[in-house]
């Protein structure tokens, strides 16, 4: 698409034809012979995927994806870096620092864990030297 990418997945010839018909706008594309099975259109995915690519390059990646999903054929969008930053299933807690506060990613294994404050440089120095029998620093 012009502003992402998408990934499709054809299951079946049933789902070959509703994307020619119905996403790509190519009646009848999917009979030529070059791309009318399965094995046909993996021995002629670069022509495959030029066809296809020069349609979704018209499409946005939303639009992409109402078109894909009024056909029934499963699609997943490509995330960046950014898109991922923004997911909702990204949660994050907020993290006390000697200088300030920062919002941290939380463990998505645990959705109920919150970080207590990052100690400042120095503040358990004695109590750690003290319990492995050292001396206070002086």
């Amino acid at each position: 698409c012009h502003d992402g990418e998408v990934v499709i997945a054809i299951q079946n010839h049933g789902e070959w034809q509703r994307l020619c018909e119905g996403v790509l706008g190519k009646p009848g594309f999917f009979a030529d012979p070059r791309f009318a099975d399965n094995p046909a259109r993996v021995a002629n995915r670069e022509a495959l995927a030029a066809e296809i690519g020069q349609v979704f390059a018209r499409f946005t990646v939303k639009e992409a994806i109402a078109k894909l999903e009024a056909e029934k054929i499963a699609w997943a969008k490509v995330s960046g870096l950014a898109d991922l930053s923004a997911h909702p299933a990204l949660r994050r807690i907020p993290v006390d620092l000697p200088g300030g506060r920062f919002q941290a990613v939380a463990p998505a294994l645990h959705p109920h864990l919150n970080a207590g404050p990052v100690p400042a440089l120095g503040q358990h120095t004695d109590s750690i030297r003290r319990e492995f029998g050292e001396a206070k620093r002086t």
